[in-house]
């Protein structure tokens, strides 16, 4: 098996000018598949794949050629998804275009129907980078230059919709290049270039816990890179949820150097520099207290933030306030 493995990497290397390789394969047929030392690069020599892959076998009928791929694990494994400077494609295009039939399908020949299980993340490092975009690095995420690494966790119920991924995803935790850490991640996603859709969130950092429904909304994945003025929001949250700043500001670099935790729950809607508080119930520091409707127009600028509140509840003293540093807040680090 290993080695008709490895004599198709090479047929496919040559077919593809690239390197495609594999160290040890072991298969039983219509049970399970597992490649070690697998190693697929891009036509520019960068690593597109390479680690440990095993999956299971099911409902294989060549009569009725349907075959589902189930709990498929990637151990110890790189994967890297780049738009070079000079394509107007990702890296893996070479590798769809060849896989992709070019024969029209006809009433006498059915094409096979494949279907995707579990696939579980063991010790996964994932880069996205888009070369035409700035990469450079800072404490926010650069979602163009995206690297995670220490990822764990199952997605099941994968499927693309158009350019859509949906997926619910159980316990994924990673750490990102910027130094933003996920510590836990439970949720039915939904996630687009214009919309990120989370609903029966968990979520959970070191210092931050959400409990609820996330939705964001924005015209291309460039409009992260000024998350503040042009990422919608429509958040709701529920009791025991609580938020520490510095996290949003991985998202929000205006933010960086403001580190609070908030305890809050309710509806949150608009842009961050223009937000509408519904339902809320809001506690920072050892008095500030509020509970009833808000908006905010104006952040991160505190001097010239407005604030309309319709209180039911509201407490705070002088010591809450001085906590609260003045903007741009990294210029107190």
């Amino acid at each position: 098996q290993t080695w008709l493995g490895r004599r198709a990497g090479s047929y496919l290397s040559s077919e593809l000018n690239t390197t495609i390789s594999v160290k040890k394969v072991r298969i039983e047929f219509f049970s399970t598949a597992k490649l070690e030392g697998l190693l697929i690069l891009d036509q520019r020599r960068d690593t597109l794949l390479s680690g440990d892959l095993s999956v299971n076998i099911k409902n294989f009928s060549y009569n009725k050629r349907t075959l589902l791929l189930d709990n498929i694990t990637l151990h110890n494994t790189t994967a890297k998804l780049i738009q070079y400077r000079s394509d107007s494609v990702l890296n893996y295009q070479f590798l769809a275009d060849y896989f992709t039939s070019k024969d029209t399908e006809t009433d006498s020949v059915k094409a096979w129907k494949v279907t995707f299980g579990d696939l579980v993340l063991n010790n996964v490092a994932f880069t996205y980078r888009n070369e035409k975009a700035n990469t450079k690095l800072s404490k926010a995420i650069n979602f163009n230059n995206v690297v995670t690494r220490n990822t764990y966790g199952t997605i099941s119920g994968f499927r693309l919709n158009g350019d859509t991924v949906l997926a619910n995803i159980v316990n994924l935790r990673t750490k990102e290049q910027s130094g933003f850490v996920l510590s836990s991640l439970t949720t039915r996603l939904k996630l687009s270039e214009k919309e990120l859709l989370c609903r029966q969130l968990r979520l959970q950092t070191p210092q931050t816990y959400l409990k609820g429904q996330i939705h964001f909304n924005s015209s291309s994945w460039n409009d992260y890179s000024d998350f503040i003025s042009r990422i919608h929001m429509q958040v709701s949250l529920n009791k025991d949820s609580k938020i520490f700043t510095g996290d949003v500001a991985r998202f929000a670099k205006a933010l960086e150097g403001f580190n609070q935790t908030i305890a809050l729950s309710g509806n949150i809607g608009g842009y961050i520099s223009d937000l509408r508080l519904n339902n809320l119930t809001l506690a920072y520091g050892d008095e500030t207290r509020f509970t009833g409707n808000a908006s905010i127009s104006g952040l991160p600028e505190i001097k010239s933030t407005y604030l309309h509140v319709n209180a039911q509840e509201l407490s705070f003293n002088g010591k809450d306030l001085i906590r609260l540093p003045s903007y741009p807040f990294n210029s107190h680090q």
